[in-house]
């Protein structure tokens, strides 16, 4: 790799979230992982405000503000019920927002649809990649602005 190739990677962000789907008997684990600062611009447009969240504090302060952007961004039915986001933790590492929540699950499941527009108003480039844990099964999908609802079928 020559040193502008190099160059061009040190200066270029990169977008992208993930979503951790973990379904196992009857309780469902959703680990969200996003970009402080790429959360704090999602979370501009989409309130019509400048939000920070760039300490713990911070973040734990304005929950709802970054729950009310990931549950419009964010839809995930499994065999025809929308889950429910339960029992939020919000945590901040380094430049990274994680965010924990419980969902009630089955034992066995035949379908799972994800939604997922995460930050796709704010970013034409960015990425979601999804990481679905199904009773031993791993599958993952990566959502983009022309690619954002898929279904799969176990």
């Amino acid at each position: 790799m020559n040193f502008f190739n190099l160059f061009l990677i040190l200066i270029h962000p990169i977008y992208i979230s993930t979503v951790e789907l973990i379904s196992d008997k009857d309780e469902g684990i959703l680990k969200i992982k996003i970009f402080r600062d790429d959360l704090e611009d999602g979370l501009r447009i989409f309130h019509s405000n400048s939000i920070s969240i760039n300490t713990q504090n911070k973040l734990l302060n304005n929950h709802q503000l970054v729950e009310q952007y990931l549950k419009s961004k964010l839809k995930i039915i499994i065999d025809e019920d929308e889950i429910k986001f339960l029992d939020p933790r919000f945590n901040l590492y380094n430049d990274i927002v994680e965010i924990n929540y419980r969902f009630d699950s089955k034992n066995s499941l035949k379908s799972i649809i994800i939604l997922n527009k995460i930050l796709l108003e704010v970013y034409n480039v960015q990425k979601n990649v999804v990481f679905i844990k199904n009773n031993g099964s791993n599958r993952f999908y990566t959502f983009s602005d022309k690619d954002f609802e898929k279904k799969f079928i176990y």
